[in-house]
């Protein structure tokens, strides 16, 4: 999945406007990794860019985390679906 595509999905989702939208997917990839104090690393940094609850910095790490694991699978299926081919 890329940039354009996590951003239109992202205001879909959210209501969020393409500007805040940005900064969600600069926090979230300059931030993303795979490690036990990964999630909040993004968490801490969202609340700091958006100045938003908890509550809310929670859901949206999961919207967040949910659209990237969208994009994966539909490569996996993709990749899959070309092999067989």
């Amino acid at each position: 999945m890329d940039k354009t595509d996590f951003i239109a999905k992202l205001k879909e989702l959210t209501n969020y406007d393409e500007e805040k939208c940005n900064m969600i997917n600069d926090v979230v990839q300059n931030n993303f990794s795979i490690g036990k104090d990964a999630k909040d690393k993004i968490v801490n940094a969202l609340k700091e860019r958006l100045h938003i609850s908890d509550e809310d910095v929670e859901k949206l790490y999961n919207i967040s985390l949910s659209i990237l694991g969208s994009g994966v699978m539909d490569k996996v299926k993709n990749f899959f679906n070309l092999k067989g081919e």
